[in-house]
């Protein structure tokens, strides 16, 4: 077995336990054990439990971050694009929470490590929105100052409404249309954009 397949096959016996037993309860001897391969070989890839996790949640992330980029490459109006990343980043990171219980205990069980763990999340998250801010700011579209305090307020306003968007909080009472709407003010608020004549 080829490296590369090595170190997925560890991930995944990592993830089958942290799904099934949580990050406290899980040992490197349980991933080795769950993975059919020595602890010896577990810790010539990673050298400790803290580091089989941070890579476990890497490997999930990056999904999200490769889906995000196929929105913001879209050929739609940069107005169009922002609302399109905030709204599809919530939808996207809910139904891997759904789906997914390494993201779940992720978001929800260890608050510290979700600040450890998402900086390189946070930081590409962070720069697409920079990307699409000085493209609306340089088609005249946006009405922004400061671009790098325009990305730090949207990033903030995401991160504040993850945990009751993703438990389905917010549309105990609105629909999920409803949602997109107020978030769309939020972000035109920010950016400057004057979105009277959008339908």
């Amino acid at each position: 077995m080829d490296s590369r397949k090595t170190r997925d096959v560890l991930l995944d016996a990592a993830k089958r336990q942290f799904i099934r037993n949580g990050y406290d309860v899980v040992s490197m001897m349980d991933i080795a054990q769950e993975s059919g391969l020595s602890r010896r070989t577990l810790y010539s890839y990673f050298g400790s439990k803290a580091d089989v996790y941070k890579a476990a949640i890497e490997r999930e992330t990056s999904i999200v971050i490769e889906k995000l980029k196929t929105i913001i490459a879209d050929d739609s109006p940069v107005e169009i694009r922002i609302l399109d990343f905030v709204n599809g980043r919530f939808a996207i990171i809910k139904d891997m929470v759904d789906h997914n219980g390494t993201l779940k205990s992720f978001f929800f069980k260890n608050s510290w490590n979700l600040e450890h763990f998402r900086k390189d999340y946070d930081r590409q998250e962070r720069q697409m929105l920079v990307d699409m801010i000085v493209d609306g700011v340089n088609r005249k579209v946006f009405d922004v100052s400061n671009v790098n305090l325009a990305a730090d307020m949207i990033q903030n306003c995401i991160r504040g409404f993850e945990y009751p968007y993703i438990k389905g909080i917010l549309w105990k009472s609105a629909s999920r249309e409803e949602i997109r709407l107020q978030f769309g003010k939020i972000v035109y608020a920010i950016v400057g954009y004057d979105d009277k004549n959008r339908k």
